[in-house]
């Protein structure tokens, strides 16, 4: 009697560990589930922002180019001013109005700096989740997935690259 009374309870034991075991096999696949979701949504918003950061930085560089030219009229200006004073002035004038719609760029482009933070904040966390998750589960094969954050974070990089080449270029420029 009391040996089959040790082994019901030798049974109940391992019934409550395979339990847990499936309710910590259950929690780590949601939580897979989700990290994947967030470093799709972030993938695709990081594409977004390159594409936008792409035809963004274009029309940079032709204000860039406009900005050259408009450097080169003041200094006509300052050479000869009281013979074409006029005429210039007016080119000038409409010059710095063509340049107006830069400073909305120029401000989408700190806010695109700051996203770009967030997301490499965002990313690290995801890290650093992903990591805990691999020394839960061991032997399981996660790296596809922290190789698509090295890409992300890569993909963070360049843009953040191209956006210091553009302030940089403006700031040159000016």
């Amino acid at each position: 009697m009391i040996g089959m009374n040790i082994a019901l309870q030798n049974v109940s034991i391992d019934d409550a560990i395979v339990d847990t075991l499936r309710a910590i096999e259950h929690r780590v696949i949601s939580d897979l589930d989700l990290f994947s979701f967030k470093v799709q949504n972030m993938s695709q918003s990081i594409e977004v922002l390159n594409l936008r950061t792409q035809r963004d930085f274009q029309y940079v560089i032709k204000m860039e180019n406009q900005m050259k030219g408009l450097r080169s009229k003041f200094r006509q200006v300052e050479d000869d001013r009281k013979s074409i004073m006029a005429k210039n002035f007016q080119e000038l004038k409409d010059k710095m109005d063509e340049l107006k719609p830069l400073i909305p760029v120029l401000e989408q482009y700190k806010m695109d700096a700051a996203l770009i933070s967030q997301f490499k904040e965002e990313i690290r966390n995801l890290s650093v989740v992903l990591t805990s998750i691999q020394e839960e589960l061991g032997a399981y094969d996660y790296d596809e997935l922290y190789q698509r954050v090295l890409r992300l974070d890569t993909r963070l990089r360049s843009c953040m690259g191209k956006l210091s080449e553009c302030c940089l270029c403006m700031l040159l420029s000016t």
